[in-house]
């Protein structure tokens, strides 16, 4: 039996949360309810590559604390959060509490508890809470990833070449894999695989600033011991994990950096990641490399992989207008996921 090398989404995106699946994130989630548009639903999955016929083998930690943060100014701080905890029972289930949304009483990297009563209390496995406050669902769910992640495991390793086999006009004939009767060729390397999710929903009001704008991210954090000023000792946690948009540390950032990306917090980000995305193209060659979108396009073209079925059809036409070459970093920077409300 092998063991699969799973770097898609954001699951399995680092060393340290490849030893510690109930704190993996693989996907995040937030959208407006489309059954209540006055509500706000967030999501994450963790335990990436669950089995659904072993359910009871999958849990959440009790020693994490999981977290949805929001920043509704966008600069990269969350000003609200919600903090979910688990606690073990006696006949194998676990108990969820879910407390938020709130202000936090530490904002980055680095959390406390909140110490209140929590918004919902109740078995996992279900949906628990308040219709007109806060619901929240636990339990394993369909992993919604769609990817081909042997095949693109080939073509790092470099035995392979493409997705699907094809002929370039310009570099001949490029390995991969064979086309279906039915017009198809890749492999869901997710389907059939489950993952544990958290799914919280709540009055979007409560997290609503001074515009209808604002910045999802998940967290899982463990605990650490800490002297305070001479006094008792307290429990508080540190970041491991987070994720905001879909597969930006699996595309941006190199695998040595990777746990230090999933340490840090996004009012960083702009500091310290955007040396790893690249300048956007541009009409005009600013920089003498001819890394131009009329340049670009030519370069598809003549590879033969600018439309269906060899390509994707081009996002951008040859003369469209760019002239800030940093587009990308202020688009996906900080890595949060944006939703209007």
């Amino acid at each position: 039996m092998t063991t699969i090398p799973a770097r898609a989404a954001d699951h399995r995106d680092a060393p340290f949360v490849d030893g510690a699946p109930e704190g993996d994130i693989t996907d995040v989630f937030a959208f407006v309810d489309p059954n209540d548009s006055s509500r706000l639903v967030l999501a994450m999955g963790v335990n990436s590559f669950a089995v659904p016929s072993a359910p009871g083998t999958y849990s959440f930690s009790p020693d994490y604390l999981y977290q949805f943060k929001i920043d509704s100014n966008g600069n990269g701080v969350e000003d609200h959060v919600v903090q979910i905890t688990f606690r073990n029972v006696a006949n194998g289930g676990q108990i969820v509490q879910v407390v938020g949304p709130v202000r936090p009483a530490q904002t980055g990297a680095r959390n406390k508890l909140i110490a209140t009563v929590p918004a919902v209390q109740g078995l996992t496995g279900g949906t628990v809470g308040n219709p007109n406050g806060v619901l929240t669902f636990t339990g394993l769910r369909d992993d919604p990833f769609v990817f081909d992640l042997s095949q693109f495991n080939r073509i790092l390793a470099g035995s392979q070449e493409v997705f699907r086999d094809m002929t370039s006009p310009f570099l001949g004939p490029l390995r991969g894999r064979s086309l279906n009767g039915d017009g198809t060729s890749g492999v869901d390397s997710f389907n059939g695989f489950n993952a544990s999710y958290i799914a919280v929903s709540f009055p979007k009001s409560w997290v609503r600033g001074t515009t209808s704008k604002i910045g999802v991210w998940a967290t899982v954090s463990r605990p650490f011991i800490e002297l305070a000023n001479r006094g008792p000792l307290t429990r508080n946690y540190v970041q491991f994990e987070r994720m905001g948009q879909q597969a930006f540390a699996t595309v941006f950032i190199p695998k040595p950096l990777k746990d230090a990306f999933n340490f840090s917090a996004p009012a960083d980000d702009v500091a310290r990641w955007s040396q790893f995305v690249p300048d956007a193209l541009t009409t005009a060659d600013n920089d003498g490399t001819g890394n131009t979108i009329a340049g670009r396009v030519a370069v598809l073209g003549a590879v033969g992989v600018d439309a269906l079925p060899n390509g994707a059809p081009l996002l951008l036409p040859a003369n469209f207008g760019n002239t800030n070459r940093n587009l990308l970093r202020v688009a996906l920077l900080p890595d949060v996921l944006r939703l209007d409300l």
